[in-house]
């Protein structure tokens, strides 16, 4: 037994099922798209903010190396004596004020002298003057500076001691040269994290002491602060051992333990979101020095995860850091699950305002189709003088007229089926002699054209086409170069560094033809230097061959020339060339070196007559 269903549900459930469906992949679709912008949209920005912090890095840790390079012409030109603490002071004073990302500049005398200028605390930049003497190496005599730079009065004094045994002095006398020191907090002001550009300064060939720079690490906490990222996520720099540069947390990157700075891990971090990123990345990669090239991660945070963003940090000096950008799923996607929450409220409402208007529809329907029914099967049983109701719907209205005319067209259906039928044959009969007819003309246009075709190829067959290779030497002729240059060069000039294109002319000065053997020996050589450089060799005739080279520099030219030319002999041969560097070329850059490559070879080939 077939089972039924009501009208009301075929009409009412697909409806509402198809709504619900179609909201449902829309909203879907809709939702997975924005999460892709929005992922885009994060990873572009820590690439951005990455860059941002590295150009900065550039920029801030310039400064140092070319502050302590002054201060070591300083003392070797005699500007600076370690006797003359008045000349000393105004050097420092002018290269603070020249150079004011320069926090604190300082000389450590071999003698165990002392003196240095700068900021001495990570809030006020303005500058004072500290001097300690060999003598009372125990005491750091502070003194305030005016505007000018001149002393404005004893600010205080200081626990001070031997600096010589301190990184920031030995560490550049080890070297031998201009080095990074390590990170480290100011003994008489722990709350200073530092780093510091050291150098050996000599006079006369001797050492005398060091010349040192320090920048405050404070400055780049600051400046990571001020990127629009640091609002939404945090940016961290860290040493490849894991331990803490900065960060845009706002956070000291260090602890004060008994008076003295202790450096944290990242992984120790005060901050939640610096700790959690640093312990998933170790977890994932062992330690921060494996984090060599840029990588963009997707790692757990909490119950969801973060963007992160990793790029190494390296200098001349031996910085090896990492700067780590960390964006927190919530913060990405935040925005949008509030709007995907929003849009599913609005959805359902419409759902439900949509059902309840079918509903009703449908019930009206349902209502004038119950009568229809009712008067429809009493015409079933034979009652044929029992009209059809009108309803209130106009297709159901047309339905009822249409049922009370069909007793009168019954009886004059089966005359007009058999006339139609006539006239259905007739119309068959010229549908085929039309269609016969369009057969016989679609297969006539079909012979012209293969005609056509014929004709074409009889006509290109007569052409000539020239010959892109040499038939003596075997070397692309010029005609096949230049149609090989076009057809490839961007594919060949990814190959090297630069493209070098060499112009040559074997005995220009005979009048009489040259014989295939020195030809063929040249071109065999070409040929090899083609194959060694990954270029090209033509012979274009007249003893005049082209070479194109890459990833060859021009001062190797003579060099690679010599020993051809003294297997050539008595012959002589003459040579022109040009060189560009592969980012300097467009689609048609090697062809105008070609072009550049032959005039220097007739003016060669000139210069040689004229003498």
């Amino acid at each position: 037994m077939t089972r039924s269903f009501s009208l009301r549900s075929l009409l009412l459930g697909p409806l509402l099922l198809q709504m619900v469906l179609m909201m449902l992949v829309i909203g879907l679709v809709q939702f997975q798209g924005e999460r892709q912008e929005l992922t885009r949209l994060a990873t572009r920005s820590q690439e951005r903010t990455s860059l941002q912090v590295r150009d900065y890095l550039k920029r801030f840790l310039r400064t140092p190396q070319q502050v302590i390079a002054l201060m070591g012409e300083a003392v070797a030109n005699g500007q600076v004596d370690p006797s003359n603490r008045a000349a000393t002071m105004r050097t420092l004073w002018m290269l603070r004020r020249t150079f004011p990302e320069a926090a604190y500049l300082n000389y450590g005398w071999i003698n165990g002298d002392f003196i240095g200028l700068g900021q001495v605390d990570n809030d006020s930049d303005r500058p004072f003057l500290e001097v300690a003497s060999a003598t009372s190496i125990e005491r750091l005599e502070v003194t305030r500076l005016d505007e000018a730079g001149r002393l404005a009065g004893l600010h205080r004094i200081k626990p001070f001691a031997d600096f010589r045994r301190d990184g920031w002095y030995r560490t550049p006398l080890q070297a031998g040269r201009a080095v990074w020191t390590p990170i480290y907090n100011w003994v008489d002001a722990p709350e200073v994290m530092a780093l510091g550009a050291g150098m050996p300064v000599r006079r006369q060939g001797r050492v005398v002491g060091v010349a040192g720079v320090d920048i405050f690490l404070a400055n780049i906490g600051r400046y990571l602060r001020s990127l629009p990222l640091a609002e939404s996520g945090v940016i961290y720099i860290v040493e490849a051992d894991g331990r803490l540069v900065a960060d845009s947390s706002g956070g000291l990157p260090f602890s004060i333990v008994n008076g003295r700075g202790v450096r944290l891990h990242a992984q120790e971090s005060r901050d939640p979101l610096i700790r959690a990123s640093a312990q998933a990345l170790l977890q994932r990669q062992g330690s921060f020095r494996a984090l060599n090239h840029p990588a963009q991660l997707t790692l757990p945070h909490q119950r969801s995860i973060a963007l992160v963003r990793v790029d190494p940090f390296h200098d001349r000096q031996g910085l090896d850091w990492r700067i780590v950008v960390v964006i927190p799923e919530p913060e990405v996607y935040g925005v949008l699950l509030k709007e995907t929450t929003r849009n599913a409220l609005v959805t359902a409402t419409a759902i439900l305002l949509c059902g309840l208007l079918t509903l009703l529809v449908v019930q009206f329907v349902i209502r004038d189709l119950n009568r229809l029914m009712l008067s429809t099967e009493a015409f079933a049983e034979g009652d044929l003088t029992q009209p059809l109701p009108r309803g209130s719907i106009r297709e159901i209205s047309r339905l009822a007229t249409s049922f009370n005319e069909i007793t009168i067209r019954l009886r004059r259906s089966f005359a007009t089926l058999r006339q139609r039928n006539r006239e259905i044959g007739r119309l068959l009969n010229q549908q085929r002699a039309l269609l016969s007819s369009q057969e016989e003309q679609l297969q006539q246009e079909v012979s012209q054209r293969q005609r056509l075709e014929q004709n074409l190829l009889q006509a290109s067959a007569g052409k000539s086409v020239p010959a892109l290779a040499d038939p003596l030497t075997g070397l692309y002729s010029a005609v096949g170069l230049e149609r090989r240059l076009r057809q490839g060069l961007r594919q060949d000039s990814r190959a090297g560094a630069s493209v070098l294109v060499l112009a040559l002319a074997l005995a220009a000065d005979r009048q009489e033809p040259l014989d295939a053997a020195p030809l063929q020996l040249l071109a065999a050589w070409l040929e090899q230097q083609a194959v060694e450089h990954q270029g090209l060799a033509a012979y274009r005739g007249s003893g005049r061959f082209t070479l194109l080279l890459r990833g060859l520099e021009q001062d190797a030219l003579a060099e690679l020339l010599r020993p051809l030319a003294e297997s050539l002999a008595p012959l002589r041969l003459w040579s022109g060339h040009a060189w560009a560097a592969v980012a300097d070329l467009d689609g048609t850059g090697v062809l105008a070196l070609l072009e550049q490559a032959e005039l220097a070879l007739e003016l060669a080939l000139a210069r040689d007559r004229l003498s």
